[in-house]
């Protein structure tokens, strides 16, 4: 029987050909080995960490008032977007007003009767130091006068008209009227020692009176102030109006939800099994795609990790009740994103390539 085989090429004769010809030989058992290998670079490239599911966090937050009363407006609509501090709904603060308006009032005059006596004891003094001054002006005129006729008696006196007894008469009247004049500084002194006593004691008193207001004050008139600040309720946080639960000039009670605001989300949630807890850094960047589209992705880091270790449900075990044991991991979410709240997305460790699929995903053994 001829050696040749239809399917063998020629080879040529000698060491190097006998070599070549026992490869062709065996070739089913070289793609094995080939196959062999590619499966365990596949295998000891697989049990790397690369992703892990993750959920963009969702907040929903009730608007409500902390008192009763009528709706006066509702400033938003459902589907309007808002920012922290803006306004969504206004409470009707007339009567709480009128309230405040009535206790200032109250108070006003409360300080004003516990000053009044005191008040008075000034204003006597005051009168007084009017008095004094008017009695004083009075004196210096009758003064004048006495000394201008005492000057021309003495004219008289020295032509030898009058009797220097009328001159002498005048003269005393005169010295009388001055000395009279001496008592006006030591009274003025006195009255304003006492005009001092009576403003330091009406200070005292003034003190008092504005700390019991204001103990009172700050009680009744901070509590209004509380009220009626309230009734402006305004949104904690960005995001969207969801839904509107009142109307204007509809009686409301504490606590009754008015609006509700999906907050703008901020960041994911992935979930780390606690094996893989060197795999992930805060501030280390992190791919984020979703479900069904595996290659657009976003680019983030990653903001913190969770100190509390908490358990999830293996999925892919068919062992029952099975749980990984891991932390909470939160992303960055960039502004702008498309992403929705609420929306399940892939967090990738590594720039997602075409060749993901030949890597062993341990994200995939368990769900956020």
């Amino acid at each position: 029987m001829s050696e040749h085989h239809p399917q063998v090429p020629e080879l040529r004769k000698g060491k190097s050909g006998r070599l070549t010809r026992k490869v062709f030989e065996f070739w089913p058992l070289v793609i094995w080995l080939v196959v062999a290998a590619a499966c365990f670079w596949a295998f000891t490239r697989g049990v790397q960490f690369k992703r892990m599911n993750g959920t963009v966090a969702t907040y929903q937050i009730t608007i409500a008032p902390e008192d009763s009363g009528f709706i006066k407006d509702i400033r938003v609509k459902p589907g309007e977007s808002v920012k922290a501090g803006d306004v969504v709904a206004i409470l009707d603060t007339t009567e709480l007003e009128q309230r405040k308006r009535q206790l200032e009032e109250s108070l006003t005059f409360k300080r004003f009767e516990q000053t009044l006596e005191f008040q008075d004891a000034v204003n006597d003094a005051i009168d007084d130091l009017d008095d004094l001054a008017f009695d004083e002006k009075q004196l210096d005129a009758e003064i004048e006068i006495v000394a201008a006729e005492l000057a021309a008696l003495d004219e008289q006196l020295t032509r030898g008209l009058i009797e220097r007894t009328d001159v002498e008469n005048v003269r005393i009247k005169l010295e009388k009227l001055r000395k009279q004049k001496d008592f006006f500084p030591e009274r003025r002194e006195q009255i304003n020692k006492r005009k001092l006593a009576a403003e330091q004691i009406l200070a005292q008193a003034k003190e008092t009176a504005r700390l019991e207001a204001d103990i009172a004050e700050s009680v009744e008139m901070q509590m209004l102030d509380t009220r009626i600040k309230g009734a402006t309720l305004t949104s904690p946080v960005d995001g969207e109006v969801y839904e509107v639960d009142g109307d204007p000039n509809e009686y409301v009670s504490e606590g009754e939800t008015i609006v509700r605001i999906v907050e703008r989300a901020e960041h994911i949630v992935g979930f780390l099994p606690q094996e893989q807890l060197e795999a992930v850094k805060p501030g280390g960047t992190v791919y984020v795609t979703t479900t069904n589209d595996r290659y657009n992705f976003i680019e983030t880091t990653v903001e913190s990790l969770s100190p509390r270790i908490d358990s999830a449900p293996d999925t892919a075990s068919p062992l029952p009740n099975k749980v990984i044991r891991g932390r909470r991991v939160f992303i960055n979410l960039p502004e702008g994103s498309d992403l929705m709240p609420g929306q399940t997305v892939v967090i990738h460790l590594e720039k997602p390539g075409k060749w993901d699929w030949l890597e062993f995903d341990l994200g995939s053994m368990q769900q956020n």
